[in-house]
């Protein structure tokens, strides 16, 4: 499963009506083909609902605050990859290029996310995307979380 979270109601019926129960989640961009975090097979429902996986083999990953320094576990920031996967430029655009490539290639995704004490990497959201409301950052991905557990919605997206 890739593309955006999936809800464990979801992950219960693929498992079940499609006979899939070695389903894994993963995590990929276009910069970072083919993927950078998977969840493993046995590795418990909750987590791979809940998270992307761990990164695989060979793959760097950390987690920056806004002056690009290493944030502890647990807390929120920008997700960083480096590798063997990780693209070496935008097609004639190096403008570009360097608005995500950045010291010792490092790939700066735009994407926020945290990590656990187990490695596994969960997203929260875009930076572009965040709301600030009231002095506080808001993800809209938080809140469509919410929303889809209220018992009288039905979808959110």
């Amino acid at each position: 499963m890739a593309g955006s979270p999936c809800p464990i109601e979801t992950m219960r019926q693929v498992i079940s009506e499609m006979n899939m129960p070695s389903v894994t989640v993963c995590y990929g961009t276009t910069e970072n083909s083919p993927v950078t975090f998977q969840s493993y097979r046995d590795d418990v429902l909750e987590k791979k609902v809940s998270t992307v996986g761990r990164s695989h083999p060979h793959v760097e990953t950390k987690i920056v605050d806004e002056n690009g320094d290493i944030l502890p576990v647990g807390e929120s920031g920008e997700l960083c990859t480096r590798g063997y996967m990780t693209m070496l430029e935008y097609w004639n655009d190096p403008t570009k290029t360097k608005e995500v490539i950045k010291s010792d290639r490092w790939y700066f995704t735009g994407d926020i996310g945290e990590m656990d004490e187990d490695g596994f990497c969960r997203i929260n959201g875009r930076i572009k995307d965040m709301i600030i409301r009231g002095g506080e950052n808001v993800y809209p991905l938080e809140l469509e979380q919410i929303l889809y557990k209220h018992p009288d919605v039905k979808d959110v997206q």
